[in-house]
């Protein structure tokens, strides 16, 4: 019987406040998660014109969230984006990202701007670190500016 104590494993360590260990599958599905947010932010993704970062930006605009796009278009496609605000840039670009944070009053950064060739990588090391690693310390140290 699921969610009876005196049946479990753990019956003997069981605390009134403890919560029934069910497996994911058997859970109910979570209603009161869909729809709305209940705080709806404004989430600047870096790489959003790419395969992973579009799809994010767009399941964050069906949620009810407002996405803005910042992307240099090297990988990623403007078609892509479709209707969400782009900002076509680079990301290591430390004043351009913190315009883009203080012009949309972001509340915050999903970070998916990066190379991902191993072939290219293993060709120019140095390039894919500036970019990937560089890109990453540019957008920290533009959040850090804007707070």
């Amino acid at each position: 019987m699921r969610g009876d104590w005196s049946t479990s494993a753990t019956a003997a360590t069981h605390q009134d406040d403890d919560p029934p260990n069910v497996p994911p599958a058997d859970r109910p599905p979570a209603e009161h998660l869909v729809g709305a947010p209940v705080l709806a932010m404004r989430i600047l993704i870096t790489g959003g014109a790419g395969y992973i970062g579009s799809l994010t930006a767009r399941h964050l605009a069906a949620a009810g969230h407002t996405p803005i796009v910042l992307d240099d278009l090297r990988n990623g496609h403007r078609a892509a984006v479709g209707r969400l605000p782009l900002v076509v840039g680079d990301c290591r670009d430390v004043d351009l990202v913190a315009a883009t944070l203080e012009r949309n009053a972001i509340d915050a950064v999903m970070h998916f701007a990066a190379l991902k060739s191993v072939e290219d990588s293993v060709a120019d090391p140095g390039a894919y670190f500036d970019d990937n690693v560089g890109g990453t310390l540019a957008v920290l140290r533009a959040m850090a500016r804007t707070g």
